[in-house]
């Protein structure tokens, strides 16, 4: 990637940041004309290679391309096929293995995400319900869908503590199998750095209390080791002595 050149006066920072934003706001309506014009289109002629084209062009950049597919998932009369997400390489390349890679007449190849349904919805009075549906779409365009959250400050510890109670979770209901040496080590790793002190940090205790006896010795190995799990040895009462 080639360098940038930064912008260094405040008043053109202030200009480009404008520009950006209302390029931004007519990108969404853009797109919005776009999609909504796919799902007409693809409704009468019954055709979405084109959707299929843009949505691979689009792969791997900064735009909200999951809420793109809601709104085409939602309103379109199409069917999403996953497998289509591993038809095309990294380098750009058929994946020969994937029957959802196409190679257009220019010879770009695209992705087949989307093949269309073999029920058509409109059979009856087709220009009314599909008026309705656009309607609908247009009550709600693409980005409306699944709107990004609320900005938050990055928090390492408070994430590190997910992963790993999601992992112990897993794999205390033996849902999946986890290495054992894995799971301890990334939990140690946490202990030694101070991000979690106790089990009761990635594990509840109503958890801990209903774990196999299978898991026991992995449980209490790391996650425990803020407490000792040995028994102190009992003392032996001295001996008596013999007259």
């Amino acid at each position: 990637m080639s360098k940038y050149n930064l912008i260094t006066d405040a008043s053109e920072l202030a200009k480009t940041g404008k520009e950006l934003a209302n390029d931004i706001r007519n990108t969404d309506e853009r797109i919005a004309v776009y999609l909504l014009s796919e799902v007409a289109h693809i409704e009468v002629h019954r055709n979405p290679t084109r959707l299929n084209q843009f949505f691979s062009m689009v792969k791997g950049s900064g735009a909200r391309i999951n809420a793109m597919h809601n709104f085409v998932q939602v309103f379109a009369n199409v069917t999403f096929n996953k497998e289509a997400n591993s038809a095309i390489k990294a380098d750009g390349s058929l994946n020969d293995n994937n029957k959802f890679g196409r190679k257009s007449e220019d010879g770009t190849v695209f992705a087949w995400y989307y093949s269309i349904n073999k029920k058509e919805r409109f059979q009856k009075k087709p220009e009314e319900l599909q008026s309705k549906i656009i309607a609908k779409a247009e009550e709600k365009p693409w980005f409306m869908f699944q709107p990004e959250r609320p900005p938050v400050q990055f928090d390492a510890d408070t994430k590190v503590k997910a992963l790993l109670s999601a992992l112990w979770r897993v794999a205390l209901k033996g849902d999946v199998k986890i290495s054992r040496d894995l799971l301890n080590g990334l939990t140690n790793v946490a202990f030694e750095a101070g991000v979690i002190e106790k089990a009761a940090d990635i594990i509840p205790d109503s958890m801990i209390a209903t774990v196999s006896d299978d898991y026991k010795p992995m449980l209490h190995l790391v996650v425990d080791n803020t407490k000792s799990t040995e028994k102190p040895a009992k003392e032996k009462a001295p001996a008596k002595k013999t007259a």
